[in-house]
């Protein structure tokens, strides 16, 4: 799945420093709800991840990964791409990118790294 040239635009504060990271989250979590849509089969497995990462959570994780049962459990793709302070918490907790090929995500990262390195993402938040 290649990124499309027109990426979404951040929408964070200029004090965001981890701006590139969630921006990455964001490409990646759009890329895996893409292929979900086109196979929706796979929801099972990212639904079988979850639970073992439960089983395992401590009790800070336990409310996002909670959430992320429900939105698998409704396909609620909305809620999983929110660009929101809490949609960028609830991504940090997910299991979505782990449906995605490993070529899928080299070239997510390599397309922030070189958004990055150009200026166009900066630590700050701000895209130009």
């Amino acid at each position: 799945m290649p990124i499309e040239p027109d990426l979404p635009t951040p929408n964070w504060p200029s004090s965001d420093r981890h701006a590139p990271q969630d921006y990455k989250s964001l490409l990646m979590h759009l890329a895996a709800v893409r292929l979900l849509q086109e196979r929706p089969e796979l929801v099972p497995q990212l639904q079988a991840t979850l639970e073992r990462w439960l089983s395992a959570s401590d009790e800070r994780s336990r409310p996002l990964f909670e959430q992320w049962r429900q939105i698998l459990a409704k396909e609620d793709w909305a809620t999983a791409l929110e660009d929101s302070e809490a949609g960028r918490q609830r991504r940090q907790a997910s299991p979505l990118a782990t449906v995605l090929p490993h070529e899928t995500r080299l070239g997510i990262i390599a397309a922030v790294r070189k958004l990055k390195d150009a200026g166009t993402l900066r630590s700050s938040g701000r895209a130009r």
